[in-house]
């Protein structure tokens, strides 16, 4: 009987060295390119910025101008994090809603 364990173990270890990888699955950042895929790493134009895009920014500038004021972004780093937010109580309207659940739990038995 341990022979016999011993041969299908054998076994079960030279069937999960049959299989055969590509590439080393999790230490590539690019996936295999599949056989016959479509074209990749081509040529793209660009005919420069488009007039909407251009516009919209020349317009944020006349606001800036207009308002004596530069609209900048912020990094996250820039936000005020630990402020103290009040607290007014629970809204009416989750109050209202709570009590109509419950009177309608009650009315149906359930």
């Amino acid at each position: 009987m341990n022979k016999q364990l011993s041969i299908a173990v054998l076994a079960l270890i030279g069937a999960t060295c049959a299989v055969k990888l590509e590439r080393e699955p999790l230490r590539s950042w690019s996936p295999s390119p599949k056989p016959g895929g479509h074209k990749v790493d081509y040529f793209v134009p660009h005919f420069g910025t488009d007039n909407e895009i251009n516009n919209s920014l020349d317009s944020a500038k006349l606001a800036e101008a207009q308002l004596g004021h530069e609209w900048t972004e912020s990094s996250p780093d820039d936000i005020k994090r630990n402020y103290f937010v009040p607290h007014f109580g629970t809204d009416q309207d989750i109050l209202d809603t709570s009590q109509s659940i419950k009177a309608g739990e009650k009315q149906h038995n359930h």
